[in-house]
């Protein structure tokens, strides 16, 4: 865990570093305080704790059950959480802080 935020900080030293890096790297400082595993690290077929802001929000319509997907992002990359059966839940909608139990299916 501690690779990733040292890689983070050197890419931050730079004089030019973007936003986009400044938020990673405060996403994945905050997600390491809540004593979450970062998605970079996440394996698959293993449950396990994560936390992030979610980036995006989509409803799939399906022909059988609706599928709410959350883009969840926390500085070390993102993981789709998916509701099926689920069109809308309350406090899950962009730019929300959560934190959550997960199976991870595959890694891409």
């Amino acid at each position: 865990m501690n690779r990733i935020l040292r890689a983070l900080s050197r890419r931050l030293m730079g004089l030019r570093s973007s936003r986009e890096d400044i938020e990673a790297l405060d996403e994945a400082i905050s997600a390491r305080r809540r004593g979450t595993l970062p998605v970079g690290e996440l394996r698959a077929r293993h449950r396990s704790e994560v936390s992030g802001v979610l980036r995006a929000i989509t409803f799939r319509p399906s022909t059988d059950k609706p599928v709410l997907v959350g883009q969840l992002f926390d500085g070390t990359g993102s993981v789709d959480l998916v509701w099926i059966g689920r069109r809308s839940i309350a406090g899950i909608h962009p730019g929300a802080h959560q934190i959550g139990r997960a199976s991870c299916r595959e890694r891409v």
